[in-house]
């Protein structure tokens, strides 16, 4: 086809969707890439903020892990007073869970005093941290923080990464130190992996068609009316006119059509319009709503959606069912994170008093409590 041919036809190339993935980047630089672009935390709260199914599922898995408070059980009642000048430890365990919950890890901010014990610590924002590079014995030495790593990977001097030393033991270690806490993942050295990683695509998918229709809605190129005149071409500012007129008088908000307006010389050259059909995308996307929030729910571990408050066909949706579905979410999805923070705050406390604790987590209950116990008086009748 030559090069001159005003009906030459253009290629027209479509990228792949983009979804962030989990993974582990080494480049000439002190920290590891927490992904390709060292924004997966990033990616993580977008999805957490714009899919609603995933927001209401993490935050109940949020809500069930922090429960009331914490208790004793084991040691002394008064370390959970105070884990720093300013924030008790249940403040701190507060922050830890949704770090925990949304990352799969948590962070301290570890404080010694004059003799080299532990005096204080503090919550470290997860998504802040990136982890330095393992040294011959498998061990990280330094993480870096930033305020906000897009400026830090584009070499911006705005949000410098700092370095920050990862918590030992040995008597001239500085003052403050970096405590990293993550559950391991096979093939991994750095950073965890979410509890929800398989369905990241689906939340992605999720948020994606729900903009699909936002922006089909918006910027449809839909008009009510088709308006030409065929009595000649006016002059610019004569166009201009009639196209105000027009407009004032009938576009408003009771007036949401969109309109077109065409000037030619004659009928026989008017423009032709050729409307495109709906390709009914939007029964396809309703056909596959309930798999992905099948998936998502999976990805979480829920079993049933009634405890975020979602009624589905065929569920009676008593109250009965409803605390069974909660106390079997409580079994396999929270206690489990509960356990695993525990342990981690235990080590601290034991790091900071020289004295064994055990700890445990008043849990909440999916309805008030004298609603549950009411509910188990009549289950014993």
């Amino acid at each position: 086809m030559s090069s001159d041919n005003k009906y030459a036809f253009h290629l027209q190339d479509f990228n792949a969707a983009y979804v962030p993935q989990y993974q582990e980047v080494i480049k000439n630089k002190p920290w590891v890439y927490y992904g390709e672009d060292n924004l997966f935390p990033n990616h993580l709260l977008a999805l957490y903020q714009y899919s609603a199914l995933n927001r209401a599922c993490l935050n109940a898995i949020i809500y069930g892990v922090k429960g009331k408070n914490l208790k004793v059980i084991e040691g002394d009642p008064n370390v959970l007073a105070m884990a720093n000048r300013s924030e008790t430890v249940y403040e701190l365990w507060e922050k830890s869970v949704v770090d925990r919950c949304i990352f799969g890890g948590h962070a301290f901010n570890i404080v010694k005093g004059n003799d080299g014990d532990v005096s204080e610590f503090y919550h470290t924002d997860f998504s802040r941290l990136r982890a330095g590079k393992e040294d011959d014995f498998g061990n990280v030495g330094h993480y870096y923080y930033s305020v906000d790593w897009r400026s830090t990977t584009l070499n911006q001097n705005k949000y410098k990464a700092i370095e920050i030393p990862a918590f030992n033991l040995l008597p001239d270690s500085p003052p403050s130190q970096l405590m990293y806490f993550k559950s391991y993942s096979p093939g991994m050295s750095y950073y965890p992996p979410p509890d929800y990683l398989g369905g990241l695509t689906t939340i992605q998918l999720d948020i994606e068609v729900k903009n699909f229709h936002l922006n089909n809605l918006q910027s449809s190129m839909m008009p009510s009316v088709a308006v030409s005149f065929t009595n000649g071409v006016p002059s610019e500012e004569e166009r201009d006119i009639i196209y105000r007129q027009l407009d004032a008088k009938y576009s408003s908000s009771n007036n949401a059509g969109k309109w077109f307006l065409f000037f030619s010389e004659n009928p026989e050259t008017a423009p032709v319009i050729t409307p495109i059909p709906n390709n009914a995308s939007d029964g396809w996307y309703s056909q596959m709503a309930p798999q992905v929030e099948g998936t998502i729910l999976t990805a979480h571990r829920i079993t049933s959606p009634m405890i975020l408050g979602i009624k589905q066909a065929g569920q009676l949706g008593g109250r009965a069912e409803l605390i069974d579905a909660y106390n079997l979410f409580l079994e396999i999805v929270i206690k489990p994170i509960q356990a695993e923070l525990l342990k981690d705050f235990e080590k601290v406390l034991f790091l900071r008093t020289k004295q064994a604790i055990k700890l445990d987590v008043e849990q909440n209950q999916i309805l008030p409590d004298v609603l549950q116990e009411a509910e188990g008086q009549i289950e014993g009748i």
